[in-house]
């Protein structure tokens, strides 16, 4: 593949890659979400790891000024004091 080259893949299901093995690793579903060593079901979140992640650098925005609605493992903003419920 060429660096002016698109790959484009059209599916009417959910895109899976697997090892030879054939387990699960990746599954990019219909949504638009991606699942990383998830089961196949869609979670809801853009992306979704299970198991341990290395970020080098991460910008979080739009963090809630208040724990109210919010479910256990979800992070706020407590006057400048990140807070997870």
């Amino acid at each position: 593949i060429s660096h002016n080259t698109a790959l484009i893949i059209t599916s009417n299901t959910d895109f899976i890659f697997r090892d030879f093995l054939n387990i699960e690793k990746v599954r990019f579903f219909q949504t638009g979400n991606v699942g990383i060593g998830v089961n196949a079901t869609d979670s809801g979140y853009k992306l979704d790891v299970n198991g341990t992640s290395r970020v080098q650098k991460i910008n979080i925005s739009a963090i809630p000024t208040s724990s109210s609605g919010l479910v256990t493992g979800d992070v706020w903003n407590d006057a400048g004091t990140l807070k997870i419920v």
